[in-house]
């Protein structure tokens, strides 16, 4: 389980279907999130009596607002900053797909997301891991495919697209996102063994590997 990002003065962990919040400080445990029950996403309540069918990864904002990949509910999540609230930020719950682009992100389908990481302007970026793809979400809710088109790769890697737009790049086993605090977005697809860059013009290139 991965768990990055902002999130000032405690650490987050999960057990169970559940997140839970220790303060560096005091080291006081309690529960943040969840039920403990894995169990199909439920929006718009408490996010300690949340349901997840799967807690995949978390990643903060500056504001303190938490985004949770929930991968068998193909869905990822948001939790208010004071802890209080879940609701859907992409996809529809436990309905995969790739369809949705240029469209609010909850009306997309998303097929297995299994990481997310924002970038300093209000964009998220989501990695769907069945689909071959990492999709943008940006500050106003729209989604659209960053980078990936999807199907089988080649067998060949000098043929999955480095050195060509992101949107047109093969990739295998998307598992990672992360951007550096120029924007550049960084894609981990470990069933090729490399990590890819994506430049602020959009272009694609393996860095490691």
């Amino acid at each position: 389980i991965g768990e990055k990002g902002y999130c000032p003065s405690n650490s987050l962990c999960t057990v169970g279907g559940a997140i839970r919040r220790v303060n560096l400080t005091s080291n006081i445990i309690t529960k943040f999130a969840g039920d403990y029950v894995f169990n199909s996403a439920e929006d718009e309540g408490a996010a300690t009596a949340a349901s997840f069918k799967s807690i995949d990864s978390i990643w903060g904002d500056t504001a303190g607002n938490m985004f949770v990949c929930d991968a068998k509910s193909h869905v990822v999540r948001t939790i208010s900053s004071a802890g209080s609230n879940v609701s859907t930020y992409a996809g529809k719950a436990d309905k995969a797909g790739n369809g949705g682009d240029k469209g609010s992100a909850t009306d997309a389908k998303l097929y297995t997301p299994v990481d997310a990481c924002g970038d300093t302007v209000g964009n998220l970026y989501i990695v769907v891991q069945r689909s071959r793809k990492v999709r943008k979400v940006d500050s106003g809710g729209i989604i659209s495919t960053f980078a990936g088109v999807g199907g089988k790769p080649p067998s060949n890697y000098n043929e999955c697209g480095d050195g060509e737009d992101a949107i047109s790049a093969h990739f295998k086993t998307l598992t990672g996102v992360a951007v550096d605090s120029l924007g550049l977005v960084y894609i981990v697809d470990s069933g090729h063994h490399v990590v890819r860059r994506v430049f602020s013009d959009g272009i694609i290139s393996t860095i490691f590997g």
